[in-house]
């Protein structure tokens, strides 16, 4: 799924692995598959379902979110609609990105690439929400 990009079936993937009881009772297993799942669903296409996940994972999970403060912020700033600069999410979210596994290797630079998407298309709808005229040099300055 990885090669195909295919983040909705990732993100099904790891929050099944999440959900099993062998690994809900290890703090170490439920942190990394609960990054992995905070990852993919932000990274996962945006649509009906994506916000559902999204805001379903930050709800039901919310206490063990708190234990993963970098993840918890990137969720909040995904469910907020606010405009979200590309150097503040580099300097503040893929730090500790590059420390996963996934973040390792040759699909390191396509998962950044993907996440620069996705946070564009964050707000070109956040754009659209409060604007309904706005030129494209104030719409680039606003990121």
């Amino acid at each position: 799924w990885m090669n195909e990009r295919n983040y909705w079936e990732i993100y099904r993937a790891f929050y099944s692995i999440f959900t099993t009881p062998s690994v809900q009772a290890d703090p170490t297993l439920w942190q990394k598959s609960l990054k992995n799942c905070v990852i993919f669903i932000v990274l996962a296409p945006f649509g009906n379902e994506q916000n559902d996940l999204i805001n379903r994972l930050a709800v039901s999970e919310e206490r063990k979110l708190q234990h993963i403060p970098v993840m918890k912020d990137l969720v909040k700033r995904f469910l907020t609609m606010e405009v979200l600069s590309w150097n503040d999410v580099q300097t503040r979210f893929l730090p500790e990105l590059r420390q996963l596994d996934l973040f390792q290797g040759q699909s390191s630079e396509l998962l950044v690439s993907d996440l620069h998407v996705a946070v564009t298309e964050h707000n070109l709808r956040t754009i659209a929400a409060y604007y309904s005229k706005i030129c494209m040099c104030r719409s680039f300055s606003l990121t």
